[in-house]
């Protein structure tokens, strides 16, 4: 089944923020920051970002839990929001709040936005030349391909096992190329007989 976007979601553009109003300063009534450089192909990486003061303005832009977030420009890659913090995004990324979750799950529709599938639809509806786009009314109208519930959550836990294999296999990689650091060192600095 196909569904637009728009009769699953509510979808706007992250807050316009002015250079003056960032800080570095994490304070109590601070909150974080999220722009597309945050992002990364299905994880959302937070450390360094900056901050800007509360105010009533950006009270409407506050992420919830279960906010798929998207980048508007270069690198259109989704990933959803489930942090226990006070987060705002800027206009660079487009957020999506799932309102039909009968549906589809959030995380499904990151793993959808991800795929070749996904990309090949987002880069149909961008624009411009040079720097590509993709505009709140395209996104509304994407197409998203939309199995069962049921199978949703076994593509979910699908690619949340395959994730967790690349995790190990990196950790594995590392650990041998520091144990082959380890053996030259060893042979280099060992003393001839």
């Amino acid at each position: 089944m196909k569904e637009r976007l728009k009769n699953l979601s509510k979808i706007k553009i992250g807050y316009p923020i002015a250079r003056g109003e960032l800080t570095s300063e994490n304070l109590n009534d601070s909150i974080i920051v999220i722009n597309a450089s945050n992002i990364n192909k299905y994880s959302l990486n937070i450390d360094n970002s900056l901050c800007i003061k509360k105010n009533n303005k950006i009270i409407k832009y506050l992420l919830k839990k279960g906010d798929v977030l998207i980048s508007t420009r270069f690198k259109r890659v989704a990933t959803v929001f489930n942090e226990n913090i006070k987060a705002i995004p800027t206009s660079s990324l487009i957020v999506i709040e799932v309102t039909n979750k009968d549906k589809i799950i959030p995380e499904y529709l990151v793993i959808y936005l991800n795929s070749a599938i996904g990309q090949k639809n987002i880069t149909k509806l961008s624009e411009g030349s040079n720097i590509t786009s993709i505009s709140l009314n395209s996104l509304r109208n994407l197409e998203i391909m939309m199995p069962v519930i049921k199978t949703q959550k076994e593509i979910i836990k699908i690619h949340k096992l395959i994730l967790k294999e690349k995790e190990i296999s990196n950790l594995l990689q590392d650990k041998k190329d520091k144990l082959y650091q380890t053996i030259i060192n060893k042979k280099i600095l060992e003393k001839n007989d």
